[in-house]
């Protein structure tokens, strides 16, 4: 066979009469030699065309005599062949089992064909299937239309698109098939944080949307099944004002899940919990999404709470047993009793103690002694001769024995007198301070 178009040459076909039922063909641009000298020569073949015998003319085998190719002759055949495909989404199921079924045009019902079975091409994708040598006329030559039906095929649904075979002659319904395959979806429940109530059950409500080609009449209302805890029951519950919508609603506790199964593929879902109870919830996997054909889709949703407030994503584990539920202390005056300013006495106040003023009673407000003149007495010489004279007859003045003065001497400093007083009194107060502290602190403990 030559490639028209990677040799240039141009097919042309056209209606020798307009409407009528013969037709010519006209190759051009023939190249008449080959690159080597040799000439050529050209033949002309047909195709088999579904429902119609083919005869050439002119030629046993369509070789070309000059300019004048073979004629064609095309006649309505009694029988044809119906060519149709079969698409998997998702996973690559079994072969299925088809039904074929005829009725003359305009009639009501279809009539099982007998004997009538497919032969699979599973070699290409789509597969391919055929029935061959199907008759297109019934015995009062009206002509035929066919339907497909597929046979249930668990874990799929089915959907069809019309065709025609000879051309647009013959009408089959049905003609190419295409399964999808089902999906799931399981909702679960984990409680964490050492304040998380693991023996409540949170409520659950998961709302499901059909596919907008899913065909009822086909595939009847999905059959989805639940699993669900032990003593449990969940199902789904189609609307009446809009059939593609379902509704399940159910409770779950920590570590349990539910899970849909038989879930049309292309079905839209959203999960909400309820009532949180005062948990925080996040969701692992997607709270709303679409179950692709085939697709097992998780959402796991957590609650958590915790004692301590505060950022941050929540603890892998439960904090240790040792927290109780309740933080409270059973004394919670007892760790305050401390920290209570109001207790101990204000060890700054200046009035509790003695006037710094006042040194006692000992000391005199004024430091000038009481008789100025009592200390020059003893500068008088004594009249008596001393035991021990001296040479040359004078007596040396024996220096004047004084008492203890209970009184500071005139000159004397009197700032270090101060200090003392005043590094006493704090030291007093300081006492004062701790002695009370200390009694209020372990006082209280042995009431």
């Amino acid at each position: 066979p030559v490639d028209l178009d990677k040799e240039g040459i141009t097919l042309t076909v056209t209606e020798k009469t307009v409407g009528g039922n013969e037709w010519t063909y006209t190759f051009s641009s023939l190249p008449e030699y080959a690159p080597d000298g040799d000439k050529y020569t050209y033949k002309v073949t047909e195709d088999d065309v579904n429902g119609y015998d083919g005869k050439i003319e002119g030629s046993d085998n369509g070789e070309v005599s000059g300019t004048i190719g073979p004629n064609f002759t095309n006649t309505l055949s009694d029988t044809f062949d119906i060519n149709g495909t079969k698409t998997w989404q998702g996973g690559t199921g079994n072969t299925p089992t088809l039904t074929l079924y005829r009725r003359v045009e305009g009639a009501m019902n279809w009539t099982k064909v007998i004997n009538a079975t497919p032969t699979w091409d599973k070699t290409t994708s789509p597969w391919k299937y055929t029935y061959k040598d199907l008759p297109q006329y019934d015995g009062s030559q009206q002509r035929y239309e066919y339907r497909v039906e597929e046979a249930d095929m668990e874990g799929y649904d089915v959907y069809y698109t019309n065709g025609t075979q000879v051309g647009e002659s013959i009408k089959v319904e049905n003609l190419n098939i295409t399964n999808v395959e089902q999906g799931s979806l399981t909702v679960s429940k984990e409680v964490t944080g050492n304040r998380g109530d693991k023996t409540h059950g949170f409520p659950f409500t998961v709302t499901f949307t059909l596919p907008a080609d899913y065909d009822f009449t086909i595939n009847g209302t999905p059959d989805i099944t639940c699993t669900a805890p032990e003593g449990k029951t969940v199902t789904v519950e189609w609307s009446e004002e809009d059939s593609r919508k379902g509704t399940a609603s159910f409770t779950l506790k920590h570590n349990e899940s539910v899970t849909f199964d038989g879930l049309p593929g292309g079905t839209d879902y959203t999960v909400t919990e309820t009532d949180s109870d005062g948990h925080t919830v996040t969701y692992d996997g997607d709270e709303t999404g679409k179950i692709l054909a085939g697709d097992m889709v998780s959402t796991k949703v957590e609650n958590y709470k915790h004692r301590s407030p505060g950022g941050g994503n929540p603890p892998p584990e439960d904090p240790d047993e040792d927290i109780p539920d309740d933080p409270t202390p059973v004394d919670p005056t007892d760790p305050d009793d401390p920290d209570d300013p109001d207790e101990p006495d204000d060890p700054d106040y200046p009035d509790e103690p003695d006037d710094p003023d006042d040194p006692g009673e000992d000391i005199p407000d004024d430091p000038t002694p009481t008789d100025p003149t009592d200390p020059d007495d003893p500068d008088e010489p004594d009249e008596d001769i001393p035991d021990d004279p001296t040479p040359g007859g004078n007596t040396p003045a024996e220096p004047p024995k004084q008492d203890k003065p209970g009184l500071p001497q005139t000159g004397q400093l009197w700032w270090p007198v101060w200090m003392l007083a005043a590094a006493g009194l704090l030291l007093t107060g300081a006492g004062v301070w701790n002695f009370k502290r200390y009694r209020g602190k372990h006082g209280k403990r042995h009431i």
